[in-house]
């Protein structure tokens, strides 16, 4: 998924704390007695009575009828990924009803900058010490709150409650279907096919559907899944992207432009859209035209959050093409915005953009300069949370040993690696151990110890492509050339839309194919 429908699908899937896959792009993260609410009554449900199921779902609180349409209106905006689209409605129905906890909550994933995520996330917290709520949706934030502080058994207990208490909610199905997206794909699986047989005609389970097949190799699942979120809902920009993607995947260029440009029919303002245009593009080697189309959403961007990735995916642009000043150049762009709205957390995101990009061109030196600043910028900023620096501290330390391996020097590589495991051990973030062992492989495979270096790419993120090229350089290493080849076959051949990952590694994988074609 690319960088602007990932946060709406971890809003659709999860709806917990935002990523701190900071590497790559700038995707960005609520229990007890009965509370009074601002009116002095007990809670009121769908219907205006108490707060009590009436049909197997989760009650809503608020006390406006008509804010409750609105809060509905914008989740249909928000289920076929239109933030900007959803955001007026729950405006509206905060002015209705400014209790309307859910309505806030929901009203955070529409925020288009880290500050102004940080903004609503604070009014939403101390808006719930006083909120009058359902019994789920008490449990529901207490869930969100687990989330955020790193509880994820405690996160993932809270959500198996809730589908028990609401066995026909199948909002909350999805949710519970997205925890396991990443963690036990066979699962998701069952969980997302049963909240389509409990909603048959929810085109938003036929697009993760869609990727989940995708993911697991069924592209004629995943292609029949997203024509089906077409079909149920032909006014989405959604379906159309999805299915592009899936076509970019498989080499389908053209058919894959037109599919883009029919969500861009439907919603000119769908950044993601006109971002995987550009990715066919560049994969056809028409890099003037690709920036072209990046360059139109300039005129229509409503905020600098879209903004910031327009000039992120220009750079991936240049990247891809070997221009690493341009690429540098659209960063620095990037960065000024972020400054010019004082958000110290896209900030960071920018300089460890600028570090790829910088250890990529060979200038590890200035890329630990970048790093630095970085992580300086976190420690003085007095409102970010303390988990939050914790992980930022966390993701430097593993630069400074990607950095020192890229230097070759191997001893401080481990030391760093060794922090970096104690750091993730203490945050309860297993997840986050991946990028641990892709440093641990780079570094055995520096040292020459490439059996070694095969098992921790294994445990790491297996499928990025840097790492998968960094797997054909250990089979390359060990003489099986033909294995390494085939590695160097699939990073060339991926096909991915842009990501600086994928830049990178197509590149360095088709000239280290050259001369080792043996078996």
């Amino acid at each position: 998924m690319n960088i602007f429908k990932s946060l709406i699908t971890l809003v659709v899937l999860a709806l917990c704390s935002l990523s701190l896959q900071a590497q790559e792009n700038k995707h960005k993260s609520h229990g007890g007695h009965e509370a009074k609410s601002h009116h002095g009554h007990k809670a009121k449900g769908h219907h205006g009575h108490a707060a009590k199921s009436q049909d197997g779902r989760m009650p809503v609180t608020t006390s406006s009828p008509k804010a409750l349409e609105l809060y509905y209106q914008g989740l249909a905006m928000m289920d076929q990924s239109r933030p900007v689209a959803a955001r007026p409605f729950f405006d509206q129905a905060l002015e209705l009803d400014p209790q309307f906890a859910m309505a806030l909550h929901r009203k955070r994933g529409t925020a288009g900058t880290f500050v102004e995520g940080r903004e609503i996330q604070a009014q939403l917290l101390e808006q719930l010490k006083t909120a009058t709520l359902s019994e789920g949706e008490t449990i529901f934030f207490g869930a969100m709150a687990k989330a955020r502080g790193g509880d994820m058994p405690g996160y993932l207990a809270d959500l198996e409650k809730l589908v028990h208490m609401y066995p026909k909610d199948h909002r909350l199905l999805m949710q519970y279907a997205g925890y396991f997206y990443n963690r036990d794909k066979p699962k998701a699986l069952k969980l997302f096919a049963k909240v389509a047989e409990m909603e048959p005609e929810f085109p938003p389970v036929y697009n993760v559907l869609g990727y989940c097949y995708k993911d697991t190799g069924d592209k004629t699942k995943a292609e029949e899944a997203f024509r089906k979120s077409i079909k149920l809902d032909p006014n989405s920009p959604n379906g159309y992207d999805s299915l592009a993607e899936l076509l970019l995947s498989m080499g389908r260029y053209q058919e894959s432009i037109a599919q883009y440009d029919k969500a861009l029919e439907v919603e000119p303002l769908f950044p993601s859209a006109q971002i995987g245009v550009a990715s066919n593009l560049c994969l056809l080697g028409d890099y003037h035209a690709a920036r072209e189309r990046l360059n139109k959403l300039f005129d229509i961007a409503p905020h600098d959050g879209i903004r910031s990735g327009i000039h992120w995916a220009l750079s991936v642009t240049y990247a891809d093409q070997g221009d690493f000043k341009g690429a540098l150049t659209e960063l620095d762009k990037n960065f000024q915005i972020s400054k010019k709205n004082n958000d110290v957390t896209a900030m960071r995101v920018d300089l460890f953009n600028q570090a790829t990009v910088l250890l990529a061109a060979g200038r590890p030196d200035d890329a630990a300069k970048a790093c630095k600043e970085a992580i300086e910028l976190v420690r003085g900023d007095e409102k970010a949370p303390a988990r939050n620096k914790a992980f930022s501290e966390a993701l430097y330390t593993w630069w400074e040993g990607r950095i020192a391996a890229e230097q070759n020097n191997l001893h401080k590589a481990a030391d760093k690696l060794t922090a970096f495991f104690e750091a993730v051990e203490a945050l309860n973030a297993p997840n986050f151990k991946k990028s641990g062992y892709d440093l641990r492989g780079t570094i055995q495979l520096k040292s020459e110890q490439y059996a070694e270096a095969l098992e921790s790419f294994k445990q790491g993120n297996e499928h990025d492509p840097i790492v998968m090229y960094y797997t054909g350089l250990a089979y390359q290493g060990l003489g099986q050339h033909k294995q390494a080849n085939k590695m160097f076959d699939y990073v060339i051949n991926a096909n991915s839309p842009l990501s600086y990952s994928f830049s990178f590694a197509r590149r360095l994988a088709a000239k280290s194919k050259k001369g080792h074609h043996g078996s």
